[in-house]
């Protein structure tokens, strides 16, 4: 550890720092994370009957889940301070007191404020909304039921297996059958719940606010609006401004210490 010292006098400068953190990478973040790993699921397993194979497809359908609703979560985010901006703080107030504006509202305030008409029936925007589906029915967690119906071939008393062969059948067919019963009536949302399905809807996003951004960026530059949106991916801002001197200046001798945190006598709590 070394120690620097200056003497006399001092005129510190005193700056205030302002951090803004913008939730919406965040959150596409972990919804790309989501994504590969509801397509990596079950890699290591080997398959051996049915159960391992219902065992990868739950795994996958909670990773695809988790990876749609969070980017829904992160376009949403994404709306919400695109629409502050382009709005203005206390407009944008006004119109959230007292309802609470979904998703494709949002999408039309920002696409009218920029000038480029109704967006939300095109791609990526439309693939982008209807992540909704996930999170209305996270949000709700209401059962949801399937039907379907299935023909069983009834076989004739003389083609019926022997003792041992229903034996073995139903140690090693069982399981591939219980799996294939329980694929055969899954509702709408189960089958969204997919690696692919998470996949599309996280490149959905990312591609929904690279578009807006750009349509932004062009009605700034053609002068058709002041404002500037940020990126998706713009995580935080930081601004330092000079706040002037305050009340009593100390002109004590100002000590700077300076630690160096590969010295390995340094003791662990003084790093």
């Amino acid at each position: 550890m070394s120690v620097v010292s200056r003497d006399g006098p001092t005129h510190d400068e005193w700056y205030e720092i302002k951090r803004t953190w913008y939730p919406a990478s965040e959150l596409w973040q972990i919804a790309d994370e989501q994504a590969k790993a509801a397509r990596d699921a079950g890699d290591d397993i080997v398959e051996r009957d049915g159960e391992v194979r219902d065992k990868k497809a739950r795994t996958e359908r909670r990773h695809a889940l988790t990876g749609i609703l969070f980017a829904h979560f992160a376009f949403e985010a994404y709306l919400n301070v695109s629409c502050e901006t382009l709005l203005g703080n206390d407009l944008w107030a006004l119109l959230n007191e007292g309802r609470s504006l979904n998703i494709k509202d949002k999408l039309r305030l920002a696409a009218h404020q920029i000038g480029c008409g109704d967006i939300a029936g095109r791609e990526p925007f439309q693939t982008a909304l209807n992540t909704k589906v996930m999170r209305n029915f996270v949000a709700h967690g209401r059962p949801v039921t399937a039907t379907e119906q299935i023909v069983v071939q009834q076989k004739h008393p003389s083609d019926l297996p022997s003792d041992f062969e229903q034996a073995v059948k139903e140690r090693f067919m069982a399981p591939v059958h219980a799996a294939r019963l329980q694929k055969a009536a899954q509702s709408n949302v189960e089958k969204q719940c997919t690696a692919e399905n998470a996949a599309r809807a996280v490149s959905a996003v990312l591609g929904a606010a690279d578009e807006l951004y750009r349509l932004a960026e062009e009605a700034h530059n053609a002068g058709r609006i002041e404002q500037r949106i940020e990126h998706l991916l713009h995580d935080e801002l930081i601004e330092m401004r000079e706040i002037g001197k305050p009340a009593s200046t100390s002109r004590k001798a100002h000590v700077e210490t300076v630690v160096d945190i590969k010295d390995p006598e340094l003791p662990s709590d003084q790093v």
